[in-house]
């Protein structure tokens, strides 16, 4: 077989020529690049994002004042507005309820409240005391009735008789 093909050069492959590493290595520095633009450049792009959001403030419900409620109150009693006056004496109440035995009244009826309360270890003065607050301001916030210094006076003194009730 050898004299067949001597007049031909031995065959000899050349892997990785100068130019076949100048290739690789543009390859490799473009996968670096692709890659360092995709990882490290959204890194600094999601910090700024989360450096630029303001930061939310907390909500702190302002603490509960019978006194600061029940001065509002008084004011709408001297202001004549009787139907916000009985709106807010309701809710004066409910908060006065709901601080002591940690139940929601918001969206509780006078009648649902003193079912509720019936069931509380109060005194029957007190239950008494509540149906006759209720008795004198559902009139006045469902019935349009127009109000009187009396009745208001007596809702006052009922409210400060149940927040004094349970100060104790």
């Amino acid at each position: 077989m050898n004299e067949i093909h001597d007049n031909l050069a031995p065959i000899t492959l050349t892997f990785m020529t100068v130019f076949d590493w100048i290739i690789i290595s543009l390859i490799l520095i473009g996968i670096i690049l692709v890659l360092w633009q995709i990882f490290f450049r959204n890194k600094n792009k999601i910090q700024k994002v989360v450096e630029n959001k303001p930061k939310k403030q907390k909500f702190v419900p302002e603490s509960f004042s019978f006194e600061k409620e029940l001065s509002r109150i008084e004011k709408l009693q001297q202001q004549l507005q009787w139907k916000i006056f009985s709106l807010e004496a309701t809710a004066l109440l409910k908060k006065i309820l709901e601080r002591e035995y940690n139940m929601k009244f918001d969206f509780a009826t006078g009648k649902e409240v003193q079912e509720i309360m019936s069931k509380k270890n109060i005194s029957s003065q007190k239950k008494q005391e509540l149906k006759y607050f209720f008795d004198l301001i559902d009139p006045i916030k469902f019935a349009d009735a127009q109000g009187k210094e009396e009745i208001a006076k007596e809702v006052i003194s009922i409210l400060k008789d149940y927040n004094n009730y349970f100060k104790k």
